[in-house]
C-alpha cells in the first residue's frame, strides 16, 4: 500500500517557466519533476550536513591571495554571515 499526499503549490512566473521548460525537455509530468527537485535539494541537504569543518573551511574563498576580507576580530561573524549567503 502506497501513501500519495495532495499538496497545493504556487509558483512565481520564473518557477512556472523552468517547469514547463523541464517538462518539455524531458517529457516528465509535474509531479514527476517536483519528486525529483525534492529528492535533488534532500540530497544536497544531506551532503552539506556531511561535510566535516575543514571541509567547510576550505570551501571559504578568502578573497585575492588568500587575504581575509574582515580582521580577525571579526572573523567569526564574517564566517556567519558568509556561511548563511551562501545557504540562500
Amino acid at each position: 500500500m502506497s501513501y500519495m499526499a495532495v499538496r497545493t503549490v504556487r509558483l512565481d512566473l520564473d518557477s512556472e517557466r523552468a517547469l514547463a521548460e523541464v517538462q518539455r525537455v524531458t517529457g516528465l509530468t509535474t509531479s514527476a519533476v517536483l519528486k525529483r527537485g525534492i529528492a535533488a535539494v534532500r540530497d544536497a541537504v544531506r551532503a552539506q550536513a556531511e561535510a566535516d569543518p575543514w571541509e567547510i573551511y576550505r570551501r571559504i574563498d578568502l578573497g585575492k591571495g588568500g587575504t581575509s576580507m574582515r580582521s580577525a576580530r571579526e572573523a567569526k561573524r564574517a564566517v556567519r554571515e558568509l556561511l548563511l549567503r551562501r545557504r540562500s
